[in-house]
């Protein structure tokens, strides 16, 4: 007989002689865990008619393992709250369990008592910073990291956790204590770099500082030190900041390689049209814009349904950062639905995409300006409207005070007509 084997036995005796022993019903239960022995479990749980915490969590943890992960939830949140002292077993299994549900309000709960109970481990108050409301807990989240860095010495974690924090956050923490420049924080990271030179998780936050600061030499040093073709994040930046540095045949090499991925697509595609136009191969520049606009629909929902989770789990900062860069993608598409109409709709006399660059941004101030010439030969006051709002998008359009100077002379409106003309010359000149 095995040692396991061995074990099943004194726990059954031990559990026949004293049936209420929540320690031996535990270490058995453990075991058939380990052999999956689900059936096992459900006998041995039979036999207790009085459901004790003991017997409570066996059975979450029952639901756990065949994956019941919503049932499993509930039953440990109620076993952990009822409880005036959840053990820690409890709590670490609640812990992973809510990790793979992601539902940050209980994971905070449990690290909060777990914290309580551990109070000397600092990978749980860092992981508990994570979970906090920047916008209300900021001064508990620097507290937590602070913690962290002080019982975690040597670590890289807590210090990048820190410079993470404070760069996502750098508009929010203007005039309060933990106010840092971006030159503060970038100085601080490549510091940091030199104790942990090859720390990917480093290295890649570092490269996107460089990415959000239009630092386009330092971005490929750094992404060329973690290069993995298959990384289609790190192509993407680096055919981005290629593109930036009108270097456009490495930026089509690098976005081509980014192209698959459904984040990256719109703007490989995007930046590769425009790449194309610069090398002035027109017949590509088209193509790729046509495949941009194919896969926006996409990747706009795409944006949009992380805004929405980063919503749901109180995760404000990062929602702010989802709906800017969906804010963003619109003014693009605007741009490139107004692009196809001058190529493709213009002499068909259609105007989908003239209409749908206005849809997705009502300011751009270029598909105003074409949506007035549209309607200068049908009704010039509609015209001279889309002109007029054209301009106070952008008031030094030339194009715009010529076209307006000429609606007033038609309409025989000579001192208005006067007025812009003069200042289309201004802007000339």
């Amino acid at each position: 007989m095995n040692s396991e084997n061995k074990a099943i036995l004194h726990l059954k005796k031990s559990l026949h002689f004293s049936p209420n022993n929540p320690d031996a019903l535990l270490k058995l239960c453990e075991i058939y865990f380990a052999k999956s022995w689900f059936k096992e479990i459900d006998k041995l749980l039979l036999k207790y008619r009085e459901c004790c915490e003991t017997t409570g969590y066996i059975k979450a943890v029952l639901l756990l393992k065949k994956e019941e992960y919503d049932k499993a939830s509930e039953k440990l949140f109620r076993i952990i709250l009822d409880s005036d002292n959840p053990s820690q077993t409890y709590l670490k299994t609640a812990i992973d369990l809510e990790k793979k549900r992601k539902d940050s309000k209980k994971l905070s709960i449990y690290l909060e008592l777990l914290i309580q109970k551990e109070p000397f481990n600092g990978w749980n108050h860092l992981e508990l910073s994570k979970l906090l409301n920047p916008e209300i807990d900021r001064d508990r989240i620097i507290y937590l990291i602070d913690t962290a860095n002080y019982l975690l010495v040597n670590h890289v974690e807590p210090p990048l956790a820190k410079l993470q924090f404070l760069w996502k956050n750098i508009g929010q923490l203007k005039q309060t204590s933990h106010e840092t420049s971006e030159e503060e924080i970038i100085g601080e990271l490549e510091r940091l770099l030199t104790v942990h030179p090859t720390n990917n998780q480093l290295l890649s936050f570092l490269s996107e500082v460089y990415i959000e600061a239009d630092l386009h030499k330092d971005t490929i040093r750094i992404l060329n030190q973690i290069y993995d073709k298959q990384n289609t994040s790190i192509n993407f930046h680096l055919g981005k900041a290629y593109f930036e540095l009108n270097n456009f045949n490495k930026c089509i090499y690098y976005l081509t390689l980014s192209e698959t991925n459904s984040f990256f697509a719109f703007d490989s595609y995007y930046y590769m049209s425009l790449a194309f136009r610069r090398l002035q191969d027109l017949k590509k520049f088209l193509l790729h814009q046509r495949k941009a606009y194919d896969v926006h629909k996409h990747y706009i929902d795409l944006l949009g349904a992380e805004y929405d989770k980063s919503i749901s789990t109180n995760q404000f900062g990062e929602a702010k950062i989802w709906i800017e860069k969906k804010f963003k993608a619109r003014r693009k598409v605007s741009s490139l639905c107004l692009q196809l109409y001058l190529h493709d709709e213009k002499e068909t006399d259609s105007h989908d995409f003239l209409s749908q660059s206005l849809n997705l941004n009502p300011k751009n101030h270029l598909a105003l300006y074409h949506m007035g010439l549209r309607h200068k030969k049908r009704c010039l006051n509609e015209s001279l409207s889309y002109f007029l709002k054209s301009l106070q998008e952008e008031w030094n359009f030339y194009e715009g005070h010529v076209e307006i100077a000429d609606c007033y002379k038609m309409m025989d409106q000579k001192e208005k007509a006067l007025r812009h003309q003069k200042i289309a010359n201004e802007i000339k000149n």
